[in-house]
């Protein structure tokens, strides 16, 4: 944020991303991080009918289901992509890796 203050034009904007990582990715490097091994994914269908059974008896019984069709549409189907490429390619940006910020903040929340 201090270079798009330095560097960039009047009402310019960036997004400040490192890059993007999956839920299942970021188990893995936390797992392989702390020594344990990542969840494992329920499969897909599997998933997709207990949020299609749920939906309808949450809404009948006006109850907030922990899985429905609207959370199973943003697990599997919503996609949003960003990228920090403008702040890298015209401020000179350089962000660490995803996996190291990950970690750095997942030993500092176990070191306290």
């Amino acid at each position: 944020m201090v270079l798009a203050a330095e560097k960039a034009p009047s009402g310019e904007h960036f997004i400040i991303s490192a890059g993007e990582l999956s839920i299942g990715e970021m188990f893995q490097i936390l797992g392989q991080s702390a020594g344990v091994k990542a969840p494992t994914d329920a499969p897909k269908p599997l998933v997709r009918a207990i949020g299609g059974l749920l939906d309808p008896i949450g809404k009948a019984f006006s109850w907030n289901t922990p899985l429905n069709n609207e959370l199973v549409h943003y697990i599997y189907d919503r996609c949003v992509g960003i990228s920090g490429d403008k702040a890298m390619r015209e401020l000179g940006w350089q962000p660490r890796s995803v996996p190291e910020i990950l970690i750095d903040i997942a030993q500092e929340l176990t070191a306290t």
